[in-house]
């Protein structure tokens, strides 16, 4: 990019004509080339190649009209300025990321900009998978434990006094059982599609984490008693239903619950005690069941 600023800053496309087939048609960046008034006066092989346009057809046009589905690009054309920028856009129902740089040109021969586009894709890509493993369980696909405890303690603390606060604990009850008959590979589909109905039925409303193995822990923001009851009873009863297939065998689970509701408790690790407290009874009276425990109103 600093290569094809120097380029237009010192005009050397004015004295050496090779250039422009050499150098400015093989840049591996994306670069537009304006007049004053932003019509197009010329676009390089890449800039064609991304966004499916002919130059041929393109010069001469407003770049505000021939690019008008990117408008993440427009709009640092109309603050007349040279800037930095990033931006996210779709071509062709495929996402890609740009670093871009705008420069203004001001010479003899008149005014006019220069978009250069840097394709930051494959980085751009890198660092969310990165980031997605730094907060993801990757087996069930919620919130690693580290990471669920980091968003909760956010949640918890600026939720008002007067606003419940539910934590839910559930556990897939005899996993071991599971394990020992069918193998650890049978055991991590229950889970998965376990968390899957979790997930489902929760959306994004709601923030699940993997407490550890066959535990995980939801919390209800905003959610009173009755409200987390629904909810466990809701995952409980499809998780009895739910159908796992192991050598033609139908493999049926159950699930135990134990929730902790208040409207004054904000200490995470405080609810979670509580929740496994209930849990605890849920499993001591026979499992695949909802327990509650309630906090001090």
């Amino acid at each position: 990019m600093i290569y094809t600023y120097a380029l237009f800053k010192s005009n050397i496309f004015e004295t050496a004509t090779i250039a422009r087939h050499v150098v400015f048609d093989n840049i591996s960046e994306a670069i537009l080339v304006l007049d004053q008034e932003n019509k197009i006066i010329d676009m390089n092989n890449i800039a064609e190649k991304i966004f499916n346009i002919k130059s041929k057809l393109a010069i001469g046009q407003d770049v505000c009209t021939e690019f008008k589905e990117y408008q993440e690009i427009i709009k640092y054309i109309y603050e007349e300025k040279e800037t930095s920028f990033n931006c996210e856009i779709k071509i062709k129902n495929k996402l890609y990321y740009f670093k871009g740089k705008l420069t203004l040109i001001n010479n003899n021969r008149g005014k006019g900009k220069v978009i250069v586009l840097s394709d930051n894709t494959e980085q751009v890509l890198m660092i969310k998978k990165l980031e997605y493993y730094g907060i993801t369980d990757v087996l069930t696909g919620v919130y690693n434990r580290k990471y669920f405890y980091k968003i909760a303690k956010e949640k918890i603390e600026a939720c008002s006094d007067k606003k419940h606060m539910s934590l839910l604990m559930m556990d897939i009850d005899k996993f071991k059982i599971i394990n020992d008959t069918y193998g650890h590979p049978t055991g991590d589909i229950v889970l998965k599609k376990v968390m899957n109905i979790c997930k489902e039925l929760l959306g994004k409303k709601y923030y699940i984490g993997r407490y550890g193995g066959e535990e995980f822990l939801i919390l209800l923001d905003n959610a009173n008693s009755e409200k987390a009851l629904e909810i466990g009873e809701t995952i409980r009863r499809r998780i009895e239903n739910l159908e796992i297939l192991h050598d033609n065998k139908c493999i049926k689970i159950t699930s135990s619950f134990g929730i902790f509701t208040s409207v004054r408790e904000r200490d995470l690790e405080n609810m979670i005690k509580f929740a496994d407290k209930a849990l605890y009874e849920a499993k001591s009276l026979g499992r695949n069941r909802v327990s509650i425990k309630m906090g001090n109103s």
